[in-house]
């Protein structure tokens, strides 16, 4: 019997070599946790069935830390209170970095590097600074700050702003 080189890759899973394997990847490889439960229940893994590590600890494979789940239950149990990789102790209140709203932590993945409310403030952070339209006062943002500095917050207060409207 061959020995069996199971690898560790970075997020701390482990792998196998495996082609054969009904559970092996396109690149042939099996990932250890659905390989022994396989095993233990004496069939392939169906695609649904999501294997979770009871105590969150990714290359302790053994029978009795492992429980076949759906990926909704799977999704529940990593993204609440303790069983979340990153929960420290419940949620944390932030201010958004852009428009100043206070937000909760617990929403985000990433408690410690939460800096926005929300991807809208998170993209418009990406782009340049707010000016002001020359023609009604609105503050607004260019689209492409490098190459349109941008006077007018919209093609109406350009034609305005050009005597193409009146």
């Amino acid at each position: 019997m061959r020995k069996t080189n199971w690898i560790t890759d970075k997020r701390g899973y482990r792998y196998a070599r495996m082609s054969n394997h009904p559970n092996a990847n396109k690149n042939g490889y099996i990932s250890e946790h659905r390989f022994v439960m396989s095993n233990s229940i004496g069939r392939p893994l169906r695609p649904d069935e999501i294997i979770h590590h009871i105590n969150g600890n990714r290359s302790d494979n053994q029978i009795q830390n492992l429980r076949i789940v759906t990926r909704r239950e799977h999704v529940r149990n990593h993204n609440s209170g303790e069983n979340h990789s990153l929960w420290k102790g419940g949620s944390i209140v932030k201010s958004c970095v852009y428009c100043g709203k206070d937000f909760d932590t617990h929403a985000h993945n990433r408690n410690e590097s939460a800096k926005y409310c929300s991807r809208k403030c998170y993209w418009n952070s990406m782009s340049g600074p707010t000016k002001t339209c020359v023609v009604c006062g609105k503050e607004f943002r260019p689209r492409n700050p490098a190459t349109q500095p941008g006077k007018y917050c919209s093609m109406k207060c350009s034609g305005i702003g050009r005597g193409k409207h009146k």
